[in-house]
C-alpha cells in the first residue's frame, strides 16, 4: 500500500477536526475556511509560497472563531504536527 500524499492527508486531518465542530451554519463556515487552510500548507511549488504563507499564519493565529464552533486552535495545531504537515517549532 502506497503512502497517502501530503494532499490526502491534510484532507484527512481536516474531516477529523470538521467532526468536532459545532453543527451549525456558522460551524460549516469555519469548517471550510479551516479546511482551506489545511490543504493550502501542502500547495507545492513558487506559486503556493503565498497560499502556504497565508494558511501558517491563520494556523498560528489564535483562531477565535474555530473556537466558536467548538475546538481548540492548539488541538488543531498538534494533529497537523502529528501528521507532519506542521513544523514542530510552529
Amino acid at each position: 500500500m502506497k503512502k497517502p500524499s501530503r494532499k490526502e492527508t491534510a484532507r484527512a486531518v481536516a474531516r477529523k477536526i470538521r467532526k468536532q465542530l459545532v453543527k451549525s451554519p456558522e460551524g460549516n463556515l469555519q469548517g471550510a475556511i479551516l479546511s482551506t487552510a489545511i490543504v493550502d500548507l501542502t500547495a507545492g511549488g513558487a506559486s503556493g509560497r503565498q497560499l502556504r504563507d497565508s494558511a501558517l499564519v491563520y494556523i498560528n493565529s489564535d483562531m477565535p472563531t474555530v473556537q466558536l464552533a467548538g475546538v481548540e486552535p492548539d488541538y488543531v495545531r498538534r494533529l497537523l504536527r502529528e501528521a507532519g504537515l506542521l513544523a514542530a517549532a510552529t
